[in-house]
């Protein structure tokens, strides 16, 4: 849709809806970061690519931080102090999971609401769901993520 001018964009998402292309609309949507943070402020999310090594100071208690590298958007959560990293692409939906809000060891999902676990990333609507989890590695007193990710067990 980057192709398409401002002028026709309404047109053109009309035509989309019109004729039930809500997957291709999904894509296009998945690929777009928040420009609105939840927290109401006006600057974008900070992203980060995932070799850059970041503190735990860097993320809010029981907020998150959105961090790219290769084909990987990844959402790095804290929650009681620790840091817990999550695919950001809910694998329901899409949703972006750096835009939920933490309840208990869960990450909820705005869009449809599903909750995945950040130790394990399985979802507790349909535990066939499985977000990829990846470990963070403490350098010093900063942190970076291993873009392999882990299995854990349940």
């Amino acid at each position: 849709m980057e192709d398409v001018p401002c002028e026709d964009l309404a047109d053109a998402i009309a035509g989309l809806v019109k004729h039930g292309a809500f997957k291709a609309m999904r894509q296009h949507l998945r690929k777009i970061v928040e420009v609105m943070p939840r927290n109401g402020d006006a600057s974008p999310p900070n992203l980060h690519p995932a070799q850059t090594l970041f503190s735990k100071d860097d993320v809010l208690e029981g907020g998150a931080k959105l961090f790219r590298a290769g084909n990987e958007e990844i959402a790095v959560f804290k929650r009681n102090g620790s840091l817990c990293a999550i695919q950001n692409i809910c694998p329901h939906e899409g949703g972006q999971l750096v835009q939920g809000r933490i309840e208990g060891d869960m990450v909820v999902c705005p869009l449809h609401g599903y909750k995945f676990n950040l130790q394990t990333g399985v979802c507790s609507n349909q535990p066939k769901l499985r977000a990829k989890i990846f470990s963070l590695v403490e350098e010093g007193e900063h942190f970076k993520i291993d873009l392999n990710p882990r299995n854990p067990k349940e």
